[in-house]
């Protein structure tokens, strides 16, 4: 099968009449040192960084029914490619089909529950449990057990591996992680965001390089670094401070999601002229409920989920993936990983380490409730939903 249908590129971001709007606001803000505000401040509990007991409430009330992101496309171009991923309540595996279509088992062998396939990626015709050789086709159907003489009749049916419900949407491969749950991308991410990303068209691009990150923090410290425009001059003062205007964003509050546009201090260039896309000079967070966010600049993507750990709160993984046009010389190549060079030095060198000592100041005792400012619209939105989710029964 053919990866890229036809040659990737960025879409623009917004409409003419859109684009004319965002831009009106934009620099409404720049000039009065405003933002898009919140009807009031909102308070938060400490507690849900680090109690052990709401995040195991996570793991039934969001984790369990939301579709979470498992992979790009790309990272599985061919029949026979896999992938593995481990979700907060799952160790899953993902295998590209003969037809060309992705399924999702949990990366465990039937017979004693042994990890199937340790690699993070690969290709394999078939697999073979390391413990006792059990074998499995691509499409999950147990094919082969030694010694079956001596170990009694097996219903080949019954023990295949356990599928997890799985959707192709994109560009990505989204799991829920309990089997038999339902499944519908579009439905979650509503008619807003669902169109957002289907207009960046990021199935026609690959990730060109990726990474996770073991993190001794909350998911959520996480999700609130990257929704937040209010930090940047102050924890990136040299990196990518100087670049945008802080405290300044434009946000699109979808009710399950967020869109932020944060400007960079070049659109003063394009003052006199109203009409001109805005695409170059601002970068788009597009902030996917429950953790993932994917930024859009003029000429990439960027895709950053933060991953609960099974049992500590304190403890989380970011996956991060660098989403690129396809790579056709060792100069483009060279020059993503550049880019990725710094998406790494501005995020894994000054966000996290703030995070980090963030998150042993929350395991403290008698914390009063945080607070969010009017300013800081985004991260009220993931709290509300948050909050609304975990509620549910």
């Amino acid at each position: 099968m053919t990866l890229h249908d036809s040659a990737a590129e960025m879409t623009p971001l917004f409409d003419s009449s859109t684009n004319a709007e965002i831009a009106r606001q934009l620099f409404d803000h720049i000039d009065h040192t405003t933002c898009d505000l919140a009807p009031g401040q909102m308070l938060v509990d400490p507690a849900i960084y680090s109690d052990p007991e709401i995040a195991r409430r996570e793991q039934e009330r969001i984790f369990d029914r939301v579709p979470a992101l498992a992979a790009h496309v790309s990272q599985l171009p061919a029949a026979g490619d896999f992938v593995t991923i481990d979700l907060p309540g799952n160790r899953v595996l993902l295998v590209r089909q003969a037809d060309g279509a992705i399924r999702a088992f949990v990366n465990a062998c039937r017979h004693r529950g042994a990890c199937l396939v340790d690699e993070e990626a690969g290709h394999r015709r078939l697999f073979s449990c390391g413990y006792h050789g059990w074998a499995y086709n691509c499409d999950g159907a147990l094919r082969s057990v030694p010694y079956e003489a001596t170990f009694g009749d097996v219903d080949r049916a019954e023990y295949g591996l356990i599928d997890l419900p799985c959707e192709t949407r994109h560009g990505f491969v989204w799991v829920v992680q309990r089997p038999g749950a339902p499944i519908d991308v579009a439905a979650w991410m509503g008619p807003e965001m669902d169109g957002i990303l289907a207009g960046y068209h990021m199935e026609r691009f690959e990730v060109v390089r990726m990474s996770s990150f073991e993190e001794p923090m909350n998911w959520k410290v996480l999700e609130d670094a990257f929704i937040d425009g209010y930090h940047l001059k102050f924890v990136h003062p040299n990196s990518a401070g100087p670049y945008f205007y802080t405290n300044i964003q434009v946000v699109q509050d979808f009710g399950r999601h967020v869109r932020a546009v944060t400007p960079r201090k070049v659109i003063d260039q394009i003052r006199s002229t109203p009409e001109a896309p805005i695409d170059p000079y601002v970068t788009v967070g597009n902030f996917l409920m429950p953790n993932t966010t994917i930024l859009r600049h003029s000429d990439h993507y960027e895709a950053l989920t933060f991953v609960p750990h099974p049992t500590d709160p304190n403890r989380c993984r970011l996956d991060v993936r660098l989403i690129v046009p396809p790579v056709t010389s060792d100069e483009e190549h060279a020059l993503w990983e550049k880019n990725y060079d710094i998406l790494v030095k501005t995020v894994i060198m000054e966000d996290l380490p703030l995070n980090r000592s963030l998150q042993a100041t929350l395991r403290g005792r008698g914390l009063k409730p945080l607070i969010l400012g009017r300013n800081e619209v985004g991260n009220q939105a993931f709290h509300r939903l948050y909050d609304d989710m975990m509620g549910q029964p």
